[in-house]
């Protein structure tokens, strides 16, 4: 993965995997979506990691599968209803990265849940908006709120990590 100005990651070449996400064919420009659930996102492909999360090595390609299924969210492309299993899939990529790296102990063993609990409270503020972002004061302010969020959550169970 390179870095690019403007995104925190630029795919270097072209990715597949096979999602539980059944569907009619979709295609855009960098994202391929068929029936059967095989996700085709191509090089060139521009993404910021996991928003408001550390980008660990772990949690890379789950951010990636994550962040171009929400863009054809967001394109009205995907039902706002598939949110929930786009969101599993995520921290499933996650879990299986964990056990891939033989990282599942201490913080790592609690990061799936985490990152689910994180994203749901992101999920229920998105969730029925088109872009709620309409502006970078409206940005800047959604993310304060959102980070203390996962903060507290964070820290509230610091005591399991």
């Amino acid at each position: 993965m390179k870095y690019k100005s403007g995104y925190k990651y630029v795919l270097a070449e072209t990715f597949g995997i096979n999602i539980p996400l059944y569907h009619q064919s979709i295609t855009t420009p960098f994202i391929i979506l068929d029936p059967r659930g095989n996700l085709v996102v191509k090089e060139g492909y521009a993404w910021d990691g996991a928003t408001l999360f550390p980008d660990l090595e772990v949690v890379k390609r789950g951010s990636l599968v994550h962040d171009a299924l929400c863009q054809l969210l967001r394109l009205g492309l995907l039902h706002s209803e598939q949110l929930n299993l786009i969101n599993s899939i995520f921290v499933d990529l996650v879990r299986e990265d964990i056990a891939f790296m033989g990282c599942a102990n201490g913080f790592y063993r609690t990061l799936p849940s985490l990152l689910l609990t994180a994203l749901a409270a992101i999920g229920e503020r998105a969730r029925g908006y088109d872009n709620p972002v309409k502006t970078a004061p409206a940005l800047i302010n959604k993310q304060n709120s959102i980070t203390k969020e996962l903060m507290s959550c964070v820290l509230s169970m610091r005591e399991y990590l």
